[in-house]
């Protein structure tokens, strides 16, 4: 062979490769690993892309796709990058299932495996991924729990014994229903191997009904039979009903019930002279047995009537006895939705009734609807009349019994719908469907006629019909493909799946090419063939897919009607609890309002009973807050706004919120910083603080008395250029969840079936609103807990760095620093810190050892810069140890208190023992190197901590509210403070006294929003328009019960300095006044 025709195979068996590739059921992508997880698409075939639904593998890079994670759900990503990894060298394969994303957003379930091919010339790895849809399967799995739940509940509700017979294996299993000793149903299985020599034995029945039993083996048994059966409790009749079950044509198995008659034989034993009353038993016992929801006894020749049951809703309507014809027709009027007056009228009037029955048709029925004003949906009935007794061969007693067969109409309803989009989704899928029967030479068509699928079969053979389109449907180039694929020898000895392209005469008398698939399906015990048709040009291609879009658009209104009905069952449960959460505050302000107005000359229990008032009010104001934020969530009405932001700055702050909470308590909360290089940030701080307050509430909430909480930052190396990946973990001590109870907790409304959990009131939508937040910031959250072991939840976010640089910090290079506390990490974490900044860092965990450094440093002239020193220390104290400090080397060492409590408690004394300065804790780079600076040679900051001496007397504050009632709360709460007060009851009355007043003459406003004539924005947009001819500006505060972050931010917009929210919170208010009312030269205003 010559080199021109070695190279012409060899193109050969890549095309052909080519084609399988392309042409194969399953898709295959291949792809290039770079730089650990970064990944380049090799190829992909047109099997993936279908999957995913591109056409092209460019068009999945465009819309960025990049092939090992891209289109995998984020909850499977870490497990599959974690097995792509694992895949050490050529040869090596993982196995894994996961759920894909695809372009239309779809959620797909992929069977895949991973194998690494070789390593490119830059050692990287190449590495195949095969892929098999199995979303059908996932959802037959599911389908398949839920029916054996249903199987189970079903078996439990019975009092019958269900049973299956192992055709195969001889075995015989029985499911029998018991009650134990406190009323709680349960079922125990009974296994009976080698069942048939049993039967025969005599064992397990009666002699004379060996031969009966023994069709149970066979398969041959009827659809039910009467046994007598031995038992624990001796020989007992039973009713055995039975159903073949077939597999490959073949009866494998029996299942059926064993229903106890024995009470029923008993009376037919003891009855025998007596045929009309054991008919009344029996007819009792069965309607009995079969739940009627009404059943009634009739003597249709006095016409009259006994209600043996009637339903709890006609009670009122229907008397035990009476004239049967006047409550049959009133019930009818009244009860029975118009179109089926007519039918039921006629079924149970007294002349049809002795027409019809006779003792060869003793029961009749029919079935219609109920009009019920507190059901939105139908209630049907099924009707069913009985012949008790005859009277000279005409019929005299009978039994009207009534069912609801609402839920069976509702399961036939679902069934004619499935079976209705199973043939739509088979006439959708190709143009026409073929049997064929290779055993007769029969062809059927298939019909689908948009209820049911049909067959009708053709008056010629199979054979003649491919000889006919041979002649005159298919082209010329494909006779031959179409011969060889349709011959019937080789169709009978052909299994599996033949698939085929060719060009096939459509009614126009053009060709057009046709998809023709064969596929082998066995059916009443012989083998046929089913051929599909499908025309796979452009034009057609295009109408199926729209066919397919308008499929899928039904499908996700299915998906949504069912979303909705999950989502009002879930309302309906949230508004039951918080009808109890809302009304336990409400009853708590009620009451002790009422109590101290019963003790007015009792301050002491005056003052107990306002403070209950104003805890409970606070609880009702979370309450109503979480509920209007969630709603606000659900209509997609929250929004980011971001600014510029220290993340130290909102840390102290939530520290500050939680601290009365946890010295309730008695617990304990650590914050430990890790790695955090970038605190200067641009984020949403509103709804950070947000999260990081429902998970720190939470987190106390949950964990009893004397427990502790830790929050944990970090900063994370970031894949994303300007911005920082930050890592905050929240632990508690507490009491925990289930495992199961995790996947729920996300979903509004949802509480723990705890009663641990049921004793802390709540609504249940802080953690809903708390994912919907951390989602829109592009983050993550997760969470980890066990029962009784307390939680840990990660929150993962992206925040944007700001565009400066560090602070310098080369002044502050090699001074040493002194840090003193009682806790090692912290000792640790603080000289990491100052190493980072270029320090020299020693630590101490002691007063004692820290005077004696101080000491032995002094006497070398080698005083420390500063020392740093925890206030709260056993044995000697910061203050004690700063006293020591001072009398052994004076001032000179400026000594900085750091400490988590308030420095307002231990100010006086700190300041009158020496100490120099404050820093809080938790310890940022941030506010270490501004406290270190200020003792910097030359600095103007003074080395101590000034007191802030306000006076409010000399003040002036305008308060604007259209509310009388809330106008004279604010004024005699802010009146206290000694400033003067003016009002004005809207906002153009409230521009129309500052443009009045000289300039400054205000050095605050209180502005309500939502008032008549000129709202609050409006008004602050006034007032700062004219402040543009002036040189001062007035702080505006609005003081409103629009309480949502972005209410704050349209404060802000409008010109507004701040927001309180309504309810006022004193401590609040109080920081307000002292902020913007601090004189001038402080710096405040």
């Amino acid at each position: 062979m010559d080199d021109r025709a070695r190279e012409n195979k060899i193109r050969e068996q890549e095309m052909l490769l080519e084609s399988i590739y392309d042409t194969i059921e399953f898709g295959i992508i291949r792809y290039v690993v770079k730089n650990g997880n970064d990944c380049e698409i090799l190829s992909m075939n047109q099997a993936a892309l279908h999957m995913l639904d591109y056409e092209t593998v460019q068009e999945c890079v465009n819309d960025g796709f990049y092939g090992v994670a891209s289109h995998v759900s984020d909850e499977d990503k870490p497990k599959i990058l974690s097995l792509t990894n694992s895949l050490g060298k050529p040869g090596d394969m993982v196995k894994f299932e996961y759920q894909a994303k695809s372009k239309s957003g779809d959620s797909r379930w992929i069977s895949a495996s991973s194998k690494l091919l070789k390593l490119d010339q830059n050692q990287n790895p190449v590495i195949q991924r095969t892929m098999t849809d199995i979303t059908e399967k996932k959802e037959l799995e599911l389908q398949l729990r839920q029916e054996r739940e249903v199987y189970q509940l079903a078996l439990e509700s019975s009092a019958d014994i269900l049973y299956e017979y192992d055709m195969t294996k001889d075995c015989l299993i029985m499911y029998m229903p018991y009650t134990d000793s406190y009323g709680n149903k349960h079922t125990r299985q009974e296994i009976i191997a080698d069942y048939r020599n049993k039967v025969i034995a005599g064992e397990s029945v009666r002699a004379e009904d060996v031969s009966k039993l023994k069709k149970l083996f066979t398969g041959s048994m009827e659809d039910n039979m009467e046994i007598q059966l031995k038992t624990e409790e001796g020989v007992r009749w039973y009713r055995v009903f039975g159903k073949k079950v077939f597999e490959n044509g073949r009866a494998i198995r029996i299942v059926g019930t064993m229903h106890d008659i024995h009470e029923v034989k008993e009376v037919q034993r003891e009855n025998q002279n007596n045929l009309e009353e054991l008919r009344i038993n029996r007819l009792a016992i069965n309607s009995l047995s079969n739940s009627y929801t009404g059943i009634h006894y009739v003597n249709l020749r006095s016409n009259t009537y006994y209600a043996v049951r009637i339903p709890g809703h006609l009670k009122s309507m229907i008397p035990k006895r009476g004239d049967y014809t006047d409550v049959i027709y009133h019930y009818i009027e009244t009860q029975v939705a118009f179109e089926d007056r007519g039918k039921v009228s006629k079924f149970v009037d007294p002349e049809y009734l002795i027409r019809q029955l006779s003792p060869r048709n003793s029961h009749i029925e029919t079935e219609f609807r109920c009009v019920r004003k507190e059901q939105n949906h139908p209630v049907w009935n099924r009707l069913e009349i009985n012949l008790v007794s005859c009277k000279n061969n005409i019929p005299e007693y009978v039994t009207i019994n009534f069912l609801d067969i609402t839920g069976e109409k509702r399961r036939a309803l679902k069934r004619q719908y499935d079976n209705a989009l199973l043939g739509y989704a088979i006439s959708d899928s190709y143009d026409s469907i073929f049997e064929i029967g290779l055993e007769h030479d029969t062809v059927y068509r298939v019909i689908f006629d948009g209820k049911e699928v049909s067959r009708k079969k053709y008056a010629r053979h199979f054979t003649d019909m491919v000889q006919e389109n041979l002649q005159h449907l298919i082209h010329p180039d494909s006779r031959e493909e179409y011969l060889l694929m349709m011959n019937l020898e080789r169709l009978r000895t052909q299994t599996g799946e033949n698939y085929s392209e060719l060009l096939i005469q459509n009614e126009e008398g053009s060709y057009e090419w046709i998809s023709l698939t064969l596929r082998t399906v066995v059916r009443d015990n012989s083998k046929r063939m089913l051929l599909f048709t499908k025309n796979v040009d452009a034009r057609k291609r295009k109408e199926l897919e729209t066919l397919e879009r308008e499929q899928k658009s039904r499908e996700a209104i299915m998906e949504a009607c069912e979303a909705a009905n999950r989502a009002n069952e879930a309302k309906s449960q949230f508004l039951s609890r918080m009808s109890h959460d809302i009304r336990t505050p409400l009853n708590a302000i009620i009451g002790m309002t009422a109590i101290a107005g019963t003790h007015l000359d009792d301050r002491d229990r005056i003052q107990d009973c306002l403070g209950k008032i104003s805890s409970s009010g606070k609880l009702l104001l979370n309450l109503i807050n979480e509920v209007l934020d969630m709603s606000k969530v659900e209509n997609g009405n929250i929004s980011l706004n971001e600014e510029e932001f220290n993340l130290s700055d909102i840390i102290q702050n939530i520290l500050e919120v939680i601290k009365p909470n946890l010295t309730e308590k008695s617990q304990e909360i650590k914050v430990d910083i890790r790695s955090l290089q970038h605190e200067e940030v641009v984020g949403d701080t509103l709804r950070l603080q947000q999260v990081f307050m429902n998970l720190l509430s939470n987190a106390i909430k949950y964990t009893p008395e004397g427990g502790r909480v830790t929050l944990h930052i970090r900063e994370r190396k970031s894949t994303v250029s300007s911005a920082g990946c930050y890592e905050f973990i929240f632990e508690d001590t507490g009491i925990g969840m289930a495992p199961e109870f995790i996947p729920k907790l996300f979903e509004p409304f949802e509480r723990a079936e705890d009663s641990r959990v049921s004793k802390i009131q709540g609504t249940g939508l802080g953690m809903a609103i708390t994912q919907s937040i951390v989602h829109m910031m592009n983050g993550t959250i997760h969470v980890e807990s066990e029962l009784n072991q307390g939680t840990r939840i990660t929150v993962t976010i992206f925040l944007r760095l700001q565009d400066r640089e560090l602070e310098s910090v080369a002044e502050l290079e090699d001074l040493s620093i002194l840090v003193v506390d009682d806790d090692p990490d912290i000792c640790e974490h603080t000289c990491v810190m100052l190493k980072n900044i270029g320090m020299r860092g020693e630590s101490v965990c002691s007063g004692a050892d820290a005077v004696l450094r101080v000491e032995n440093a002094h006497q070398r002239d080698d005083d420390y810069f500063a020392v740093i020193m925890d206030w709260k220390m056993p044995g000697m104290d910061g203050i004690e140890t700063t006293r020591a400090i001072r009398s052994l080397v004076g001032p000179e060492v400026p000594v900085i208190i750091l400490s988590s409590y308030d420095w307002s408690e231990i100010e006086a004394e700190a300041k009158e023992a020496g100490v120099n300065g404050f820093i809080s804790k938790p310890l940022f780079r941030s506010r270490l190197v501004y406290a270190l600076k200020k003792f910097l040679p030359g600095s103007e900051t003074e080395h101590t901590v000034e007191t802030e001496q306000i006076h409010f007397e000399e003040k002036r504050i305008l308060l604007v509210e259209d509310n009388e009632l809330n106008r004279e709360i604010a004024e005699e709460i802010i009146g206290a403070t000694g400033v003067t007060i003016e009002c004005a009851e809207n906002g153009k009355e409230a521009t129309d006294l500052v443009s009045s007043r000289p300039e400054g003459y205000y050095d605050l406003i209180f502005m309500d929003i939502q008032m008549p004539v000129m709202d609050g924005y409006e008004a602050t947009k006034a007032i700062r328009e004219l402040e543009k001819q002036r040189q001062q500006s007035v702080p505006v505060i609005a003081m409103t019960a629009n309480a949502f972050m972005e209410d704050i931010q349209n404060a802000r917009k409008a010109g507004m300095n701040a927001h309180l929210a309504k309810p006022l919170d004193i401590r609040q208010l109080m920081e307000t006044l002292k902020k913007w009312l601090a004189p001038k030269e402080n710096g405040r205003n």
